[in-house]
């Protein structure tokens, strides 16, 4: 009985020993990648497909980016349906992907890549692209809308981000803009997937001051002769874009299944079935004639 006693005892004490060697308790789930496991050229293409998809959209899915309806307000597109003032096409439930893409995309992950570009000597031009897409969505969704939440977006456990006044949100997007462009004139250590200029840090400084001269232009309702010597300083150094050669541009491909990658456009009116969804406005049409 006493033999008896110490093998039961001795059993439990190794299958207790066992347990405590096999952690049960999984905190993190294996499917989710933390930043620790992101590999910053991955990240940087998710971030330039995202800022992509914020303009184009997925007009066949009724995924809504920022073209659709702006080319409506400025007549660009037809604008079907009863009319209820030039801004009625951009609303919350009409542009609720924007929002994500925006936020939750472009800004969330371009963030990470300047954090990833930290650790690591030599990524500047990684660094340099995320800023000019961070301050780039920002600008256009203060143009878009107005007064936006900046300051507080990126905090997790901040549901109800305050709203900043979009001129400050401007100045921040002129330091960020002024940020890439000294990295853009640094030597990388290596190069990203760059799906707009093919690794050409030239013309990703051009583009960066064509959008400061944009923002110039909109700060002259409030600031007329800084914002004129500010554009004047940028047109006399001619280091912006002037020619289609260095057109912002993102080539969509010519593949169309598995998935569709071709232009939401061209998938929406231009197959044989011809247009289903938008048509070009008229005048904008006798204008380009």
């Amino acid at each position: 009985m006493k033999k008896f006693i110490i093998f039961i005892f001795t059993t439990v004490l190794i299958m207790t020993n066992s347990c405590n060697m096999t952690e049960m308790d999984l905190q993190n789930n294996p499917n989710d990648l933390t930043s620790e496991d992101a590999d910053i050229t991955y990240v940087l293409s998710g971030v330039q497909l995202n800022f992509k998809d914020l303009f184009a959209g997925y007009y066949a899915d009724g995924q809504n980016g920022l073209n659709q309806p702006c080319m409506k307000i400025t007549r660009m597109l037809h604008q079907f349906g009863a009319y209820t003032g030039p801004f009625s096409d951009v609303r919350s439930t009409v542009l609720d992907n924007a929002w994500d893409w925006a936020y939750a995309y472009v800004l969330k992950n371009g963030r990470l890549v300047i954090e990833l570009a930290a650790q690591t000597e030599g990524l500047n031009y990684h660094s340099g692209m995320a800023k000019v897409l961070m301050a780039y969505t920002m600008v256009t969704m203060v143009d878009v809308f107005g007064d936006v939440p900046y300051t507080e977006i990126l905090n997790p456990s901040n549901f109800n981000p305050i709203v900043d006044e979009g001129g400050s949100i401007y100045e921040a997007a002129f330091t960020m803009i002024n940020e890439a462009i000294a990295e853009f004139n640094e030597t990388p250590a290596a190069m990203p997937e760059d799906f707009f200029y093919d690794n050409d840090a030239s013309k990703w400084i051009k583009l960066a001051n064509t959008l400061k001269l944009k923002m110039y232009l909109n700060k002259s309702l409030t600031d007329p002769g800084g914002s004129a010597t500010s554009i004047n300083e940028i047109i006399a150094s001619g280091n912006y874009i002037s020619s289609s050669a260095d057109d912002f541009e993102f080539h969509f491909s010519v593949i169309s299944a598995n998935p569709d990658s071709r232009h939401p456009d061209f998938i929406s009116d231009y197959d044989a079935d011809g247009s289903d969804d938008y048509y070009m406005n008229n005048y904008y049409m006798t204008l380009l004639k």
